[in-house]
C-alpha cells in the first residue's frame, strides 16, 4: 500500500470569525487518542482573549497542536458543522479524490498514525509538546485507492455498529436480569 504524506491530502482551509463580545459561540475541543471531538460550552466573545475563533465545516480535517502527539486529531462530522475552535485547533480541506474523510477519520484513531505523528513535535516534557502544521504535513500515512478506502471504512463502521448492536442488547439483558432477581426477592422474602 502506498504511503503519502498528508501534504498531497490536506490544504489549510481556517474560516476566521472575529468575535464580537456580545455574541455566544458553540466551542469543540478534541478528545485525545483519536475519540474524535466534543462539545466545549458556548462563550461569549467577552469570556475569551482570542480576538478571532475558527468555524469548523463538516468533513474537514482538525487536530490540535498541543495535543496532536497523543492523538488529538479529527475528522468533522455534522453534529460540530458551525462549532468554533481556537487558532491552536488548524483546519483542513480534504482532497476528496485523494481521500475519503470517513477513512481518515479512521487513521484519526490509529495509535500508529499517533507515533507518527509524535515524530513531528517540537518543545520539551509533557505538556509543552507542539506539532505545528508544517510538521504534520509531513506525516506519511496509508492511502489505498479510494475504492478500497470507502470499503475498509463502511466495513469498520459496520462492525462498529454490530459491536453498539451487541452491548446494548447486553445492556437490556442485564436490566431485565436485575428486574427478575428484584421480583424473586420481593415473592420469596416477602
Amino acid at each position: 500500500m502506498r504511503e503519502r504524506p498528508l501534504s498531497e491530502i490536506l490544504t489549510p482551509d481556517p474560516d476566521p470569525v472575529p468575535l464580537k463580545p456580545e455574541e455566544s459561540y458553540a466551542t469543540a475541543g478534541i478528545f485525545s487518542y483519536g475519540r474524535g471531538l466534543f462539545e466545549r460550552p458556548v462563550l461569549r466573545g467577552s469570556e475569551t482573549s482570542y480576538p478571532t475563533y475558527y468555524r469548523l465545516r463538516q468533513d474537514q480535517f482538525v487536530y490540535s497542536k498541543l495535543f496532536a502527539w497523543e492523538g488529538a486529531l479529527a475528522v468533522v462530522d455534522d453534529r460540530f458543522d458551525g462549532l468554533f475552535v481556537s487558532q491552536e485547533f488548524p483546519t483542513f480541506a480534504i482532497d476528496e479524490q485523494q481521500a475519503c474523510p470517513s477513512y481518515l477519520a479512521l487513521l484519526c484513531s490509529w495509535p500508529e498514525t499517533w507515533e507518527r505523528v509524535r515524530a513531528g513535535e517540537s518543545g520539551m516534557g509533557g505538556r509543552r509538546k507542539r506539532v505545528h502544521p508544517a510538521r504534520l504535513l509531513d506525516v506519511l500515512l496509508p492511502f489505498p485507492s479510494i475504492s478500497e478506502q470507502r470499503r475498509i471504512a463502511d466495513l469498520i463502521g459496520a462492525l462498529d455498529a454490530t459491536v453498539d448492536a451487541a452491548q446494548a442488547v447486553v445492556q437490556a439483558s442485564q436490566a431485565a436480569l436485575e428486574a427478575l432477581v428484584t421480583d424473586w426477592r420481593l415473592v420469596h422474602d416477602g
